[in-house]
Parts: structure tokens; C-alpha cells; sequence
């Protein structure tokens, strides 16, 4: 079975992008990750597709989060709350 056909298997629709998903995270088998592996080095659009997840994934384990100091504020706040709360049971 070719990555780039959608087929139904087990009555659910087979997603190509899903199994590169999965090929990206290392959720596949062994046989399917020998399989994917030599389709991305074969077609030309698969890698490209291939590539730009991985870009994905890059950009969203590069990307630093801080919460606004409004957020910090808000669940100190409540924090201070359920322990003056506690206190009084």
C-alpha cells in the first residue's frame, strides 16, 4: 500500500498526512516506518510534505511560552483564596 492512496482500512478512511504524523512522533511500526522511509527518499512531493512537518515541529519545540503577568496574577490570587479558605475549615 502506497502513503499517497486512500484506502479504507478496518472501516475508517486512511490518511496519508496522519501516518506521517505518526512517523513523525515514532507511533509507527517498524514495517511501516521502513516503508515511509523509502517513499520520502522516492517522491519528490511526499518530501516536501515531509519537510514542511518537520519545520512544524521545530518552530513549535523552538517557541518559548511565558504567561502574561495578568495570568500569573490570577491564579496566585486564587491560590491565595482556596488556602485562606482551608484555613478556615
Amino acid at each position: 500500500m502506497l502513503i499517497t492512496k486512500k484506502v479504507l482500512l478496518m472501516n475508517y478512511a486512511y490518511n496519508p498526512d496522519a501516518e506521517l504524523i505518526r512517523f513523525l512522533y515514532g507511533e509507527t511500526t517498524p514495517e511501516a516506518e521502513s516503508r515511509i522511509r523509502e517513499q520520502i527518499k522516492s517522491d519528490w512531493a511526499l518530501r516536501e510534505k515531509w519537510q514542511g512537518y518537520l519545520d512544524v515541529l521545530d518552530a513549535l519545540n523552538s517557541k518559548v511560552y511565558k504567561p502574561s503577568r495578568s495570568s500569573v496574577n490570577i491564579v496566585l490570587e486564587h491560590a491565595r483564596e482556596a488556602e485562606e479558605l482551608e484555613a478556615s475549615l
